[in-house]
């Protein structure tokens, strides 16, 4: 809502966006499927794992990138 002039949009999916959503869901399945194929779940949770400190410090790369353009304007 917007808080200024109090309109209120209301957005809803029609039936053929919900079939094109169960169909995404079912290839990103059948795709991690593929994919992970041959990996344990200890192995499958490490590389969770992993990628999410990897995120970590990509993300904080990024933030120091930004600092550092902010400070130099």
């Amino acid at each position: 809502m917007d808080e200024a002039d109090n309109r209120f949009n209301q957005i809803t999916i029609t039936e053929k966006g919900n079939r094109v959503v169960e169909r995404s869901k079912r290839i990103f399945e059948a795709t991690d499927r593929r994919v992970l194929e041959g990996f344990t779940e200890t192995e499958k949770i490490s590389l969770s794992l992993l990628l999410q400190k990897l995120n970590a410090n990509l993300t904080r790369m990024e933030d120091e990138i930004k600092l550092r353009k902010d400070i130099m304007r």
